[in-house]
């Protein structure tokens, strides 16, 4: 069958880390009896949140299935679900053939069927099955874009939503990649996944894709499944009811242990999560590597380097998709989106931010009703999307913007075609919406946030945070946002202790508009050095409280700090600033374009290279530099003032900070703080000490920014991950030749399965294989078999070409049969065979001039039994054909005159031995050659003119043309030229005699 391959050599099993996993001894088996019928009781003591594995196959997975159920004990605690690709074309002997592999019931799944642990429910063929409530729900499958459903990545979706972290997901051998996306749902809610190694799959397409997402628990031979699923399963940190069994007295030092581990390794702070979140991703790591003490996995993350890197990988695993809540995106486009287009003028800059957004699903999703709305209004808009996330693999996906078949159950028809092209089996953006957003990593807890913002898209994500954070994070987007900006929030989500900071504008879909607080202190945004995730951090939030001594005491602070402290800024060693003091306006402006927060590129003109050298010489020397009667341009005139940076020391987080402050020079100190000039330079005319000053300046500049280009490699690094994204779209137009492979291969899916269950039927077709085998004998598809008595018994459809056949002719004599052949009784001859159990060959001629050679043979049974006769019928025209043109070519290579072929655009394709001698070349060298070059100059275009008429298929009279040859002596000679005449009757090349004229 197509596509189909060898199967390949087992391996031992392979854990997420890689390392080999010994076979144990499988679990007994009980010899109670099988059923496959009935309701079977749930056992005692399983409560309803039992664990389901939904397993998806496809081709070749009927002997994984096999290898996965036998180690299975009768009293398995959980239950199988098995997706396949069947057609309801044929029935299925699945239960059958798996009933001999293991002792669990098994079950054909109908709708409203309760589920009950320790039992195998096979899918029906060509159906969509899901769960609701712990009973089945079976209906008609959905179609999508390429017309393949996709059976599998619905039943793993409906199992993560219905069993959260009980659900498991195993893909077996299989084509294409269906079930890939069902396994990121289960990943997402904490569930297992495990797929069967491609070196142990028949078909290595599903398990390969699945890997490809990163989000793979186990990859394990089939029959080595089962026994790391039992092991998992029955792990206490998994199958306890509430709170893992722990000693209440260590967890909290162990899990301050881990996240200082993970932190140090990582740089990922995940104490401000939910303690309930946390515990379930450690209870999954460690029922993972079968430990049972917290202690244990700490010890684990401080050894294994990698294990931090999964563990924060799971921690950012989120469920996204196209237009997610639908109703939502459409109020947002109607309420939010549109009165922002309108507010703006044409040609202005509409800025979003798309925060948490994973795989881009949802920044492309906002993109979209942006790019509607423009168009319904007529406005044309600069538009950045800012879209972020803190997991880089996601990101790398996001920009590719390449999607799975399955996102058209999400997104309308009229979106695809308007906003996607389709290819290779997969959706790809369109480039005008894919350049209006920006990916990049960032880190919500402790990375500056983008500003200047319209429209703040951040949903799901603060539901995994302590409400102390959520209210931090929520200011920080209030300080982002533009007045009268929209923050739009997940289901779930609402804005608390900071409802003073914003306007709601819907309730049910958590759209909300920014306000100016009455507190002057809105851009106060406080980022210290240990980081949003450390207790230190406070962000202004507003809670309504009685007034109190410590709530006068922030107020004179702030005012004492406003009224009297010089303008200062927090930045790191990469120029970042990390916080704002006071009135920075005369120095610091908004840099244009991409957003940032690098000091140098918001200084005001002249200040950027005292300040660059000024932040070098502190964080070299460690001390505090100071940089006197710097001229600033500011507001159309120039202002002298002091820099000062003095290096800070964040000593929990053991991290550099430097403190610059600003301070003007007063009108009274001006004069005194001029720098100290000779005598000669004070006559120097002013423009000479502008010059002076200017040079001096540039000198400074230029050697903070040789010095700093390693710091610069970071605000390149976005439009370096641009232009690798445009370098992967164009690699991934190479792989639409393999994409279209496997899609071949899926669509054969459906008769791989039947033919492996099948398998044991195959006594069935001794009768048709008796009559291919004889087919196939013949070599040619024009066959007719007769019985004992010379009846027509079947025939292919291309004898009716020569002999006059049709359906309703099977059964009659062949002698009543007419034909189109010459002069051949084909009863007579068939006789003959039968009399003579011999062969027959011999050449005949239709009517219509074609030869064929006719073969008779003995019918034989695959016993051996003479049973009719078989004539094949085998078109050998054109071989009679080929024969002539050898006949014809000897005359060619002995004519006296110059013989050559060639195309109409004027290519040599072959000149005989009387060419090479009048005109010097050898045929391997005229076959180079074009015409022109031996043509002379003069008699080109009239050559051309008569190629031209040959084309057409007009007749040219002989002609008269000058050869160049080797030797460079023109030669005039006699052209006849004729046309050379394809199958289809049309000219395709043409033939030159040439004779020299004085011959």
């Amino acid at each position: 069958m197509p596509g189909k391959t060898t199967p390949k050599k087992r391996t031992s099993g392979q854990d997420e880390t890689g390392a080999s996993k010994k076979k144990g001894a499988r679990p007994g088996k009980s010899k109670k009896p099988t059923s496959t019928g009935g309701k079977p009781q749930a056992s005692k003591g399983h409560g309803p949140d039992f664990p389901i594995a939904g397993i998806g196959a496809s081709a070749g997975g009927l002997e994984a299935l096999i290898a996965l159920f036998k180690p299975l004990p009768a009293d398995s605690r959980f239950s199988f679900v098995v997706i396949q690709h069947l057609s309801s074309r044929y029935k299925s002997a699945m239960d059958q053939l798996l009933s001999h592999a293991t002792d669990l019931p098994i079950i054909p799944i109908k709708n409203n069927l309760a589920i009950s642990p320790g039992c195998i429910y096979l899918a029906p063929p060509e159906k969509f099955v899901s769960l609701i409530n712990s009973r089945f729900r079976v209906q008609p499958p959905r179609s999508l874009g390429s017309g393949v459903p996709l059976p599998i990545d619905h039943f793993f979706t409906a199992l993560a939503e219905a069993r959260q972290e009980k659900a498991i997901g195993v893909i077996l051998s299989g084509s294409a990649s269906d079930g890939t996306l069902g396994m990121k749902a289960i990943k997402a809610v904490g569930g297992l996944t495990v797929v069967q190694s491609p070196d142990d799959a028949t078909y290595a397409s599903m398990p390969e894709s699945a890997m490809a997402t990163h989000m793979v628990d186990f990859i394990l031979p089939a029959d080595q499944i089962a026994e790391k699923l039992i092991a998992v399963v029955t792990h206490p940190w998994i199958s306890a009811n509430d709170t893992p069994p722990v000693d209440n007295q260590h967890r909290d030092r162990a899990l301050a242990r881990v996240f200082s581990l993970i932190q140090s390794k990582t740089g990922h702070d995940f104490s401000g999560y939910k303690p309930s979140t946390i515990h379930r991703r450690i209870a999954r790591r460690m029922a993972i590597h079968q430990l049972h003490k917290l202690s244990d996995y700490a010890k684990l993350v401080a050894r294994d380097p990698a294990e931090a890197g999964r563990f924060v990988k799971d921690m950012l695993i989120g469920v996204t998709g196209f237009f997610r809540d639908s109703p939502a995106f459409a109020t947002l486009q109607e309420k939010a989106i549109a009165p922002l287009v309108r507010s703006k003028g044409p040609g202005d800059r509409l800025r979003v931010w798309v925060a948490g957004c994973a795989s881009g699903e949802e920044a492309y999703s906002v993109a979209i009703l942006i790019a509607e709305v423009m168009a319904q209004q007529g406005i044309q808009l600069t538009v950045q999307i800012f879209a972020s996330d803190i997991d880089p693999q996601a990101i790398d996906t996001a920009r590719l913007g390449s999607y799975p078949e399955n996102i058209a159950e999400a997104i309308s028809p009229s979106r695809l075609s308007l906003f996607f092209n389709h290819s290779g089996g997969r959706y790809h953006i369109k480039k005008n919406i894919r350049d209006s957003i920006v990916f990049s990593t960032h880190n919500l807890i402790s990375a500056p946030p983008f500003a200047n913002i319209d429209l703040l898209v951040c949903r799901n994500v603060l539901i995994y945070f302590k409400p102390k954070l959520q209210q931090r994070i929520l200011s920080l987007f209030h300080y982002a946002l533009n007045e009268n900006g929209i923050l739009f929030l997940g289901p779930s989500e609402t804005i608390g202790n900071v409802a003073d900071c914003f306007a709601t504008v819907s309730l049910k879909h958590k759209l909300f508009r920014h306000r100016d607080r009455a507190e002057p202190s809105r851009h106060g945004i406080n980022h210290r050095t240990g980081g949003m995730g450390h207790a230190d951090f406070d962000l202004p939030v507003h809670v309504k409280t009685s007034p109190t001594l410590p709530d006068l005491s922030n107020d004179i602070e702030r005012i004492i700090l406003d009224e009297y402290a010089p303008p200062a800024v927090i930045i790191d060693p990469y120029f970042e600033i990390l916080q704002f003091f006071g009135h920075t306006d005369p120095y610091l402006k908004m840099p244009q374009g991409l957003a940032s927060f690098n000091i140098l590129k918001m200084a005001r003109e002249g200040l950027a290279p005292k300040l660059a050298e000024c932040i070098r010489r502190a964080l070299t020397s460690g001390k505090t530099e100071r940089a006197e009667g710097v001229a600033i341009q500011y507001a159309q005139h120039l202002i002298l003032a002091t820099i000062t940076v003095r290096p800070l020391q964040d000593k929990p987080a053991g991290k550099q900070r430097l403190i610059v402050l600003f301070q003007e020079t007063p009108e009274r100190d001006r004069e005194n703080r001029r720098p100290p000039s000779s005598s000669d330079a004070d006559q120097a005319p002013p423009d000479v000490k502008h010059l002076e000053y200017e040079l001096n300046a540039t000198r400074a500049y230029l050697q903070a920014t040789i010095e700093e280009l390693e710091t610069s490699n970071e605000a390149y690094k976005a439009a370096n991950e641009e232009l690798q994204s445009v370098n992967e779209e164009l690699q991934s137009a190479n792989e639409e030749l393999e994409t279209s492979r496997e899609e071949l291969q899926s669509t054969n899916e459906e008769l791989v399965t039947i033919n492996a269950e099948h398998l044991q039927k195959v006594n069935e077709l001794t009768k048709a294989n008796s009559d291919i085998s004889n087919l196939m004998e013949s070599t040619e598809i024009a066959s007719l078999f007769l019985d004992l008595d010379l009846r027509v018994r079947r025939f292919t459809p291309a004898v009716s070409r020569i002999v006059n056949l049709r359906p309703a002719d099977i059964g009659r004599p062949v002698s009543d049969i007419t034909t189109l052949m010459e002069s051949v009784d084909v009863h007579a001859l068939a006789h003959q065979v039968l009399d003579k159990l011999e062969r027959q060959t011999l050449e005949v001629r239709d009517k219509s001039n074609r030869w064929y050679e006719m073969r008779l043979m003995p019918y034989r049974t695959i016993d051996n039994v003479i049973d009719g006769v078989t004539i094949a019928f085998i078109d050998i025209t054109d071989l009679r054909r080929v024969h002539m043109l050898r006949r014809i070519t000897a005359v060619f290579e002995r004519s006296s005159d110059a013989v050559t072929v060639q195309d109409f655009e004027g290519h040599i394709l072959s000149w005989n031995m009387t060419a090479e001698k009048l005109y010097g070349w050898s045929e391997e060298e005229a076959t180079h050659m074009h015409i022109t070059h031996i043509t002379d100059e003069n008699h080109r275009h009239d050559y051309a003119a008569k190629t031209r008429l040959l084309q057409r298929g007009e007749k040219v009279a002989p002609f008269k043309t000058v050869r160049i040859p080797k030797n460079g002596a023109p030669i005039s000679v006699w052209v006849y030229a004729s046309t050379l005449v394809a199958g289809n009757h049309q000219p395709a090349d043409f033939a030159t005699f040439e004779r020299p004229i004085d011959r």
